[in-house]
């Protein structure tokens, strides 16, 4: 086995004969592989699958967008919950209270979207709450969403009333 660091030609390893390769670590999940030394490039820090997803952001399940954090971001112990296993993603609202706040969410925080687009990450959208807190200004929202609706479609009933009235001869 090689240790990190140890040069060699192409041909020790079926490559090329007269490229030379570096025996390195992905800086993000540890893998060791041979890459390819290129003198008008730096040395790639993290391997092709860690690189594929690093800076990325997902839609998840329920319209959450979640985004991949690198194991040494400040951040990264949220995205490590117990009892979840976020595979160093983390929920992008959670991350932007947090970075807002300047510090760690714990899990029992929850943060909310006040216009209920849960697409919409903006720090003036979001709420830090409890639990109950979140489970009773959902409920209230809830309310106020079925009577919006409801004074909508008596607004409409009275209009075709009065359409009705006038069509009959009668004013309102």
């Amino acid at each position: 086995m090689p240790n990190i660091g140890d040069t060699i030609t192409g041909r020790h390893i079926g490559k090329r004969n007269k490229d030379s390769y570096i025996w390195l670590a992905c800086g993000e999940c540890g893998e060791t592989r041979w890459v390819k030394k290129r003198y008008d490039e730096g040395l790639p820090k993290v391997c092709q699958k860690c690189s594929s997803h690093i800076g990325k952001e997902q839609i998840i399940r329920k319209g959450y967008i979640r985004v991949y954090l690198r194991k040494d971001d400040f951040f990264r112990p949220m995205a490590n919950r117990k009892g979840q296993k976020m595979g160093g993603y983390v929920l992008e609202h959670r991350l932007v209270m947090a970075k807002y706040l300047g510090r760690n969410l714990q899990p029992w925080e929850l943060v909310h979207h006040r216009n209920g687009d849960k697409k919409d990450n903006r720090i003036e959208n979001l709420a830090l709450i409890n639990d109950l807190g979140h489970k009773q200004l959902t409920t209230l929202e809830s309310k106020i969403d079925k009577q919006t609706e409801l004074i909508e479609e008596l607004r409409k009933e009275i209009k075709l009333l009065q359409w009705q009235l006038k069509e009959v001869g009668i004013s309102p």
